[in-house]
């Protein structure tokens, strides 16, 4: 998948534009959009092979990471300026409070919960390329402003 999209996500966005097409008949979409998103999938691991490794390889090491022995370790990195990253996917630990107006759920902000192992492993390929991409821009301004020019950026053009 690309930058964290589940086949599900990309099949619903398949399935989206499907049901614009007035030839599509609405009955056929869910199973076209499937077809589709298998041959989508299939297409984009052979053009990036490189790519698809450097993630299976990102998603192999955040899985050991969040799943370590006492569950309380985040993915965290540090990029080429010196930023630290910490992924602060936990799983929340919360409790209903029933009122007389209405039922909220309310968690406790100050209890360290066990890490979200499924959504440490899903953001870090994502993350860790925007976190390349955003040093890349950040180095740029600077070197542009050593030589006195003017630095613009567009994000995610």
């Amino acid at each position: 998948n690309v930058y964290g999209v589940t086949f599900i996500g990309a099949r619903e966005q398949i399935a989206s534009k499907l049901r614009e097409i007035p030839n599509v008949e609405h009955d056929n979409v869910w199973r076209y959009s499937t077809y589709l998103t298998h041959k989508v999938f299939g297409s984009l691991g052979e053009m990036f092979k490189g790519a698809r490794a450097l993630q299976d390889w990102l998603n192999e090491a955040a899985r050991r990471i969040a799943k370590s022995p006492s569950q309380m370790t985040c993915v965290i990195w540090t990029t080429p300026l010196g930023l630290p990253i910490v992924q602060p996917y936990r799983r929340v630990n919360r409790k209903l409070v029933r009122t007389a107006l209405q039922a909220v759920y309310v968690a406790d902000p100050t209890v360290e919960t066990p890490v979200n192992a499924q959504k440490q492993r899903t953001a870090f390929p994502p993350n860790f390329v925007h976190s390349l991409d955003a040093t890349h821009m950040i180095m740029s301004a600077i070197a542009c402003q050593k030589r006195n020019l003017n630095f613009a950026a567009v994000h995610d053009s």
